[in-house]
């Protein structure tokens, strides 16, 4: 009976500003990319490259019911990154923009067995695994008026947003994933003898990656660490 009278308070229901949400950022990504190409097409001033990429996670998703703003603990968990990355600057100002293809081993901790629901069928921890596609794309500010020694090191600061392809998942049968959810990040970072960066960056879920089948009106946003070294070629 209590999860009769719990489930008929969410069901049918939808949250409303999300839609709206993914309506704003992918105007901005649209933005994002047509500058991405206007700046390609006039790369004669400016400077491209591309590099290998790779890093650790850590990452976390709290559940999100309309209502309740925590529907039960998510822990922390550690990831790991593997990918590409291409920027293009224009050295005179010190903007540019970059993108990347970014492979992303995530999970997630969540501690179902708080609510009737779960518990009463016997479940408490429930562990998800997802195989995730990033594609962040950055406008991005590196200082290097620095009397040459920004040859040695300088460093930057970037933001954007990403766009996260679900490529695979595994859980153990509780939840319901999106295939593409969006995000909103912000970092900074150094880069060493204009070859290596190492960076760091927060992640922000804009729209839900994965929701659970029993409620319908929840959903779990990524809240994510990254660190991140590049090496360009």
């Amino acid at each position: 009976m209590k999860y009769c009278r719990f489930a008929n308070i969410f069901r049918n229901k939808q949250f409303g500003p999300l839609s709206k949400t993914k309506k704003n950022m992918k105007k901005y990504i649209s933005i994002l990319m047509l500058l991405m190409m206007a700046i390609t097409s006039v790369n004669a001033s400016a400077e491209s490259r591309w590099g290998i990429v790779a890093g650790a996670n850590i990452n976390r998703f709290p559940a999100y019911q309309k209502g309740i703003y925590k529907l039960y603990d998510a822990n922390n968990t550690v990831g790991g990154s593997l990918g590409v990355n291409g920027e293009i600057f224009f050295p005179g100002i010190g903007m540019g923009v970059d993108g990347s293809l970014i492979y992303n081993y995530t999970q997630a901790k969540l501690h179902l067995g708080q609510q009737e629901v779960w518990a009463s069928q016997g479940i408490d921890v429930e562990k998800a695994t997802m195989h995730i596609l990033e594609i962040p794309l950055n406008l991005k500010w590196r200082y290097i008026k620095m009397d040459g020694f920004e040859n040695k090191l300088y460093p930057f600061l970037f933001a954007g947003p990403s766009i996260n392809i679900m490529l695979g998942n595994s859980d153990g049968g509780a939840m319901k994933y999106t295939s593409t959810a969006l995000g909103l990040h912000v970092g900074f970072g150094i880069e060493v003898m204009r070859r290596f960066q190492v960076s760091a960056l927060h992640e922000w879920g804009i729209s839900q990656s994965f929701k659970t089948k029993l409620l319908e009106d929840n959903a779990h946003k990524i809240h994510a660490w990254k660190i991140r070294a590049t090496y360009f070629f």
